[in-house]
């Protein structure tokens, strides 16, 4: 018999307006906390709170035990920076370089020692240069 690992269900959210990320638990009965409570698909341009950006938590910690979310930008072992995607169901984490770009998906969460290693450096909202230092980097690792 094969036991399934469930991880967590919870989100944070980036406000446009506020220029702010919030986490759990959300203050009072916020829109942030209504929209996400309400199960609101959030990734559908029909969702009628777009100022507010939800992101899932993927069940993993990095080095330092904090929870990765989606739109985290997390640097591995090898000084690659990555940054944390949900795409159809499924997370992922995508780096692109001077020479190339690749996709992973996180498929099972077997690959802990890897995510042991890596730490948050930030996120796609609050510290996008990351990703354009991580473009004009060469990939030594290649």
């Amino acid at each position: 018999m094969s036991w399934i690992r469930m991880r967590e269900i919870k989100f944070r959210a980036w406000s446009i307006f506020m220029r702010r990320m919030y986490y759990p638990p959300f203050p009072g009965d916020s829109a942030i906390g209504t929209k996400i409570l309400n199960n609101c698909d959030c990734h559908n341009i029909t969702c009628p709170h777009k100022h507010i950006i939800p992101m899932q938590f993927t069940g993993l910690k990095d080095k330092n035990k904090k929870d990765i979310y989606e739109g985290d930008i997390i640097k591995d072992m090898y000084e690659i920076v990555w940054q944390v995607r949900y795409s159809l169901n499924e997370f992922g984490i995508v780096t692109t370089t001077k020479e190339f770009t690749k996709a992973i998906e996180i498929e099972n969460y077997d690959c802990v020692n890897w995510w042991e290693g890596c730490k948050i450096i930030g996120n796609i909202y609050q510290n996008p240069e990351l990703l354009e230092k991580q473009k004009t980097r060469k990939n030594k690792y290649k």
